[in-house]
């Protein structure tokens, strides 16, 4: 697994205690890069080497049936081409 780098450099943040539970906060920069604000649901899982793989909810009542191989490929697709997409929109 590859290690991306924001800015040229990794975040690093400190657990802290939130109630009873734990809390990390994630760097402006990758929230900016997963499109994701205040509020908005992620999905925690460990990957096979128990690292922490964490993504945004983005599932809705046309996804749910969909696998989600094919919804991480469309979505890092859109991603990449957004621009390319928002220029086609008005043609």
């Amino acid at each position: 697994m590859s290690v991306i780098t924001v800015n040229g450099k990794r975040e690093y943040r400190k657990v802290t205690q939130l109630g009873n539970s734990l809390a990390v906060g994630i760097p402006k920069s990758i929230t900016e890069i997963l499109g994701i604000s205040k509020g908005d649901e992620l999905e925690f899982s460990l990957n096979e080497n128990n690292e922490l793989v964490l993504r945004p909810n983005r599932k809705n009542a046309l996804l749910e049936n969909m696998d989600m191989e094919m919804i991480d490929m469309l979505y890092e697709t859109f991603s990449e081409n957004d621009e390319l997409l928002k220029s086609l929109k008005d043609k």
